[in-house]
């Protein structure tokens, strides 16, 4: 089941998730058995902790830019970038000066 999004609509993702001052806001598109697919927006000088990746997953870059700590490597993600996590892998995101606003994929076992 997909929430908040109707058929037959041309969509612009990052247009779906608003930001939350200071804080790294949520907004789950579709939950199943097998695959979790969500929009994050992070406000500015937000930070979601470090934590394993529950699944196989992907993230999209739709907007803005984000510090990315995967497995002890440093990366700087900008719109248009995508980037994989293997399951279990440890990561974190912040953001410094500016918004970002990412999709992403969750493969569920």
């Amino acid at each position: 089941m997909m929430h908040g999004v109707d058929a037959g609509q041309v969509l612009q993702l990052a247009k779906l998730v608003s930001f939350k001052e200071g804080e790294v806001n949520f907004l789950k598109i579709v939950e199943s058995d097998h695959m979790r697919f969500a929009l994050l927006a992070f406000d500015k000088n937000s930070v979601l902790p470090e934590h394993p990746a529950p699944g196989d997953a992907m993230i999209f870059a739709l907007e803005g830019q984000a510090n990315l700590s995967y497995e002890g490597r440093d990366y700087v993600l900008k719109a248009g970038d995508q980037f994989k996590f293997d399951k279990g892998g440890k990561h974190l995101l912040s953001t410094g000066d500016s918004r970002f606003i990412m999709a992403l994929v969750i493969e569920k076992e």
